[in-house]
């Protein structure tokens, strides 16, 4: 299957950064987004395993935003997270230039990226076993045709994505698989649920993670008014944020401006959660 995460070379070797971080304006419209390793990552020397990407379309007001969480239960995930966010936003990117709106149902769109989480997790194998010496074994696992099972026992991650008419504001959100979260804040500085992915215990409330879910996507449409903002969040913020009500959440809502920098995010991102054990991104696109 081909390959086509061609950015990066991973493997036992490789590093990713603790941090990273984006930004993008377009007129009433400022996206920031930061993934950020966790303490208990950090000193058991496991990678930052979220991820997440933004920017606009060409010749299109739309703007996508894609955030993933690796799961910690498998080896690789990282790895997938990472390429799901770079090579999603491409293939989004792609099918939306010049265009206004999704040319498909959110549906399909999700179709798409469950098969490219197979055909990429696939690669990313292949990959990762030549590096270690074999390129058609895997841990014990041959890597040719690896079913989503199979790859599945190297890495797994969840997806979530928006696409935004910044002229408009109208949005589409659609969570492929796993435990993200989702929120919009009004006006006056209270967040409402979108999809609370997951409860005060941890436990997922909604679908297995990438490669293996092969269910139907949740979806969300709506409009943002000036001054309103979008959130989305990984699971190490989403089990704090929980429904909105939360101490947490007020504090949370009363740090973030309309205008919000990328330092500003990240200054703060680190203190939000119920510990810092687990990595956090927060994407966060902001009106005025």
């Amino acid at each position: 299957m081909p390959f086509t995460a061609d950015w990066v070379s991973p493997g036992a070797n490789a590093e990713r950064s603790d941090i990273t971080l984006s930004h993008v304006d377009a007129g009433p419209v400022h996206a920031t987004g930061v993934s950020l390793r966790g303490y208990g990552h950090l000193s058991s020397a496991i990678p930052l395993q979220d991820a997440h990407a933004i920017g606009m379309v060409p010749n299109s007001p739309l703007l996508i935003g894609l955030v993933s969480d690796g799961s910690g239960r498998y080896p690789h995930s990282h790895w997938l997270s990472e390429t799901m966010v770079r090579v999603g936003w491409r293939l989004l990117a792609n099918q939306l230039t010049g265009l206004d709106a999704l040319p498909m149902t959110p549906q399909l769109l999700a179709a798409q990226l469950r098969q490219l989480a197979l055909i990429e997790g696939q690669g990313l194998c292949m990959s990762i076993a030549q590096e270690a010496g074999n390129a058609a074994v895997l841990d014990g696992v041959p890597t040719e045709n690896l079913d989503a099972e199979a790859v599945g026992q190297f890495m797994a991650c969840t997806l979530q994505l928006v696409v935004l008419n910044t002229e408009t504001l109208e949005f589409v959100w659609v969570d492929v698989a796993g435990d993200g979260s989702a929120y919009w804040r009004d006006q006056q500085g209270q967040i409402h649920v979108i999809h609370q992915g997951s409860d005060a215990t941890g436990i997922n409330r909604w679908a297995p993670p990438l490669p293996i879910y092969r269910g139907e996507p949740l979806v969300r449409t709506g409009r943002l008014t000036l001054g309103q903002m979008l959130i989305m969040v990984t699971d190490g913020i989403g089990e704090a944020l929980l429904d909105g009500s939360t101490e947490e959440s007020i504090a949370f809502s009363s740090r973030i401006t309309t205008r919000p920098t990328v330092f500003n995010i990240a200054s703060f991102v680190s203190t939000i959660g119920p510990n810092d054990k687990d990595d956090k991104t927060l994407l966060l696109i902001s009106t005025e």
